[in-house]
């Protein structure tokens, strides 16, 4: 009995080290694909990247928009967030990208690439739904003009799991209402910063 009791144990104790050593695979494996994702897959002549990302929190209503621009080297050039109050009649998803075209478009900003975790910014860009489109059409409208406007950048759908600095700086505008705008890494609170570093990405 007492050598079953301490099999058991070590057995437990085993199988929490196998799945904290799993977890760190993992998150290392995200980290390091999303540094690759720019890395592999274009060149310096594609710069530059915006990254952006919209959360909302019902309970407050109000809504959040984190984005950062890099360069192919992962060189971040700036990051930013905001908030303004929620609003049932548009999305978040499209605000993620109206916000940073605009940003694009006010700053003379040449961006090629933007990418997105939402896979209805695409889905609703593309192929509208009628009954969706009705009640978004003012938002599509205006992407649509950002876009033409800005040189027509990609946009591409990436996992939210790369999306990390994005979405940390979107959670942090939830508490900092105003334009927050930082240019430098020493600017960022030290859990956003450690984010864009573990990711790959200087500042």
């Amino acid at each position: 009995m007492l050598f079953s009791t301490i099999h058991l144990q070590i057995s437990l104790s085993l199988l929490t080290d196998l799945l904290l050593m799993l977890e760190n695979i993992l998150t290392a494996t995200d980290a390091s694909l999303a540094k690759k994702l720019i890395l592999y897959n274009f060149s310096e002549a594609d710069d530059h990247f915006l990254f952006t990302h919209a959360i909302l929190n019902e309970s407050r209503r109000v809504r959040a928009i984190g984005f950062f621009l890099s360069s192919a080297n992962l060189l971040v050039s700036f990051a930013s967030c905001l908030s303004q109050p929620a609003d049932d009649n548009s999305s978040e998803a499209l605000l993620a990208l109206d916000v940073v075209l605009q940003f694009a478009l006010d700053f003379q900003l040449p961006v090629k690439h933007i990418f997105s975790a939402y896979h209805t910014n695409l889905a609703m860009l593309q192929r509208p739904d009628h009954v969706i489109a009705w009640r978004l059409h003012s938002q599509i409208s205006n992407i649509r003009s950002l876009l033409d406007m800005t040189g027509n950048a990609h946009i591409h759908e990436i996992p939210h799991s790369w999306m990390a600095p994005a979405t940390l700086l979107a959670s942090y505008g939830l508490v900092h209402q105003s334009l927050n705008l930082f240019l430098f890494g020493k600017d960022l609170p030290y859990w956003i910063m450690k984010s864009f570093f573990d990711f790959g990405f200087v500042f």
